[in-house]
């Protein structure tokens, strides 16, 4: 098959792909990742497109275009490659090297060289590969290799390693004997390139889709585990990840559940109201994600009842002063109340219900002793606030 027939079912397969792929799974993820392998394959669309423009006078500006647009589709799968680590992508960093593309190309003499621009063109693609290569690499080395979908990210990364290795060795060979030579031809020829391209293209929509529907699945699973309001879990998701870090062969000794509670939360919806009682519930949210280290787990169990499982319970005082320190100096429109706490040492041995129960008896002798204090379980004292 010649060069234009491959080009031409190149654009229509990845036409398929791309209209298949929106309705199949962007519009059902809404995910970025899935938003910018949509532009990579509009770009790339277009880019072949373009090419069967070479031979006509419309080469000049048909072919130039078509190199700037193949770069920047790499560069959408680099961006894709990013986002699917949850890191933000900087658009500034994705245009430089379709810029430099298409500003050679048309400098190089696209009106009667295909090739225009070649080099750069070349290793333009290459290197927005090998950066998209590296992030999947470190988004399977992220998932873990047990993880059910580790595979697709695994084959985003070595196809798009393969991509840049195998655009890396057209710009070596181009510069080396030009691509009129007999063995660039065999090994790195436009015949070969686009049936490469084919290939990969459904591997990587393939791939994207599986962890596009798993994205979702977690996301769905993130809401059902976390309070709207605050941000933090909710009950259910509190409960559930508790459990398991107290059944944990490898639990920390000496964990703590630490349970707040706000004094005089009724008076504050009722004088000033409801609003400002949300208001006071996302602030004490936040203190509570600035006071807590990694590995702890804080949860809203219902109004304005909390939970925090700390890993080191003897930190619990100090946390809960830490907490009503950020939680007081929040500013919002109307006074915030202040805070008791209760605190119960926790193991597997003991159980979650238990400790609970250990903790919720301790915050109410805290309250039967003058309100914003801490009391511990097993303790005869209030520490006051």
């Amino acid at each position: 098959m010649d060069t234009v027939s491959l080009r031409v079912a190149f654009a229509v397969v990845a036409v398929a792909v791309l209209v298949l792929f929106y309705f199949a799974t962007y519009r059902r993820s809404r995910s970025t990742f899935t938003g910018w392998w949509i532009g990579s394959l509009a770009l790339f669309v277009v880019s072949a497109g373009l090419y069967l423009f070479n031979g006509t006078p419309a080469q000049a500006v048909a072919n130039p275009t078509a190199n700037a647009l193949a770069v920047g589709g790499a560069a959408g799968v680099w961006a894709a490659a990013q986002s699917l680590r949850g890191h933000d992508v900087r658009r500034g960093y994705l245009l430089p090297a379709p810029l430099v593309v298409l500003v050679v190309s048309l400098l190089d003499d696209p009106a009667h060289d295909k090739w225009a621009g070649g080099p750069f063109f070349l290793l333009g693609v290459a290197s927005m590969m090998g950066l998209a290569s590296r992030e999947t690499w470190l988004a399977w080395r992220d998932l873990g290799r047990s993880d059910e979908h580790a595979t697709e990210a695994l084959a985003l990364a070595l196809v798009s390693g393969l991509m840049a290795v195998f655009y890396l060795g057209r710009a070596i060979a181009f510069v080396a004997v030009g691509p009129d030579h007999a063995v660039f031809e065999a090994l790195f020829g436009s015949e070969v390139t686009t049936l490469l391209l084919l290939v990969l293209l459904v591997v990587v929509t393939f791939s994207m889709s599986n962890l596009a529907h798993a994205q979702r699945t977690a996301e769905l699973s993130r809401q059902a585990a976390s309070d709207e309001l605050t941000g933090l879990l909710n009950r259910r998701g509190f409960l559930s990840q508790a459990e398991a870090v107290l059944a944990r062969t490898d639990s920390p000794a000496g964990a703590a559940i630490l349970i707040a509670d706000f004094d005089g939360f009724k008076e504050i919806n009722d004088s000033f109201g409801h609003l400002a009682g949300d208001r006071a519930l996302a602030a004490f949210g936040e203190a509570c994600r600035s006071a807590v280290r990694t590995g702890d787990i804080v949860g809203r169990m219902g109004g304005d009842e909390f939970a925090i499982l700390l890993t080191e319970g003897s930190r619990a005082e100090e946390v809960a002063e830490r907490i009503s320190e950020r939680f007081a100096s929040t500013r919002v429109d109307a006074p915030l109340p202040t805070l008791s706490f209760g605190i119960a040492e926790a193991d597997a041995t003991t159980g979650l219900v238990e400790t609970f129960g250990r903790a919720d008896a301790a915050l109410y002798r805290a309250k039967a002793a003058g309100r914003n204090r801490t009391a511990r379980h097993g303790d005869g004292e209030t520490t006051s606030i």
